[in-house]
Parts: structure tokens; C-alpha cells; sequence
């Protein structure tokens, strides 16, 4: 084989990257993936990076989720706190 010649998996699964580029529902995901096709991969391994890469995304889109969620509730709560401290704190000054 000439080093012309694309084996036929390999533009296979270069098709498959790019799909997957295609359905990425957001710019970071998207990302990865061009990253990967960019890469000189293993393409036999290729399966076994996108799962990968797929555990790794959920991963940081879950730890954001809950840092919403934190920001969401957490920095209320803290605010509710710190005018409950400070009314009294004014209210014993005023006793005084």
C-alpha cells in the first residue's frame, strides 16, 4: 500500500467524528471532538477515547450544574445571613 492510499476505517471514522461534531448539543463538546479527529489517534482505539472523552464531559457539565445550583440558593442564603447579622448588630447599638 502506498502512502497515498486512506484506508477505508479510517475515513470511516473520521465520518463518525465528524457526526459527532455535527450532534454536539454545545461549542466545549464540539471542541473535543475536533481536537480528537485533529489528533494522530490509534483509530482502533477510537471507541474507547469517545466514551472517554463523553465520561469527561458529563463529568464537568454535572460539576456545573451543581455550582448553579449552589449560586442559585448558596449566595441568597449567605445574603439573608448577613442581613440578619447586621440588623442585629443595629438594634444593639441602638440599646446601648
Amino acid at each position: 500500500m502506498d502512502g497515498s492510499t486512506i484506508p477505508y476505517y479510517v475515513v470511516e471514522e473520521r465520518k463518525k467524528l465528524n457526526r459527532c461534531i455535527e450532534e454536539a448539543p454545545n461549542d466545549y463538546e464540539k471542541e473535543i471532538y475536533r481536537a480528537i479527529r485533529n489528533m494522530s489517534v490509534p483509530y482502533e482505539k477510537l471507541n474507547e477515547i469517545l466514551e472517554n472523552s463523553r465520561d469527561i464531559i458529563t463529568s464537568k457539565q454535572n460539576r456545573k450544574a451543581k455550582n448553579r445550583k449552589f449560586f442559585a440558593t448558596g449566595i441568597p442564603i449567605i445574603f439573608m445571613i448577613l442581613v440578619v447579622a447586621i440588623y442585629t448588630l443595629l438594634n444593639k447599638q441602638g440599646d446601648d
